[in-house]
């Protein structure tokens, strides 16, 4: 496997952890799963550096998700290609998918640690 599906794995596995030790339940929990998952891509070095965003995206089925969630503003700046911003999309959609191949839906997750399996 690699360093980037490594990657994604921990922060999925990161989440869950996060949702069981919770002591918040519906829209709450929700919401704070929800913005738990956008501190951790934001705080993430795979997100922060250049030479690593670049590698994740070489390795990520969601190398287009920036454009197809947000459209093509902001993919370039004065400075050249936004890899960070480029990585967080494409990131933020592989943990969602494995987040959903574990069985925990992020837009629902008290239902979901009824079935995620320890």
């Amino acid at each position: 496997m690699s360093e980037y599906r490594n990657d994604v794995d921990a922060v999925a596995e990161d989440i869950i952890d996060f949702a069981k030790d919770s002591d918040q339940t519906g829209e709450q929990l929700r919401e704070a799963v929800l913005e738990y998952m956008h501190e951790s891509l934001d705080g993430c070095a795979r997100v922060i550096y250049t030479g690593q965003a670049q590698e994740g995206l070489a390795e990520s089925n969601n190398d287009g998700a920036y454009a197809d969630n947000y459209g093509t503003e902001g993919m370039v700046t004065d400075c050249g290609i936004n890899w960070s911003a480029l990585m967080y999309a494409a990131m933020e959609q592989d943990v969602i998918e494995r987040l959903d191949a574990l069985g925990f839906d992020i837009n629902n997750p008290e239902a979901s640690l009824v079935t995620v399996e320890e």
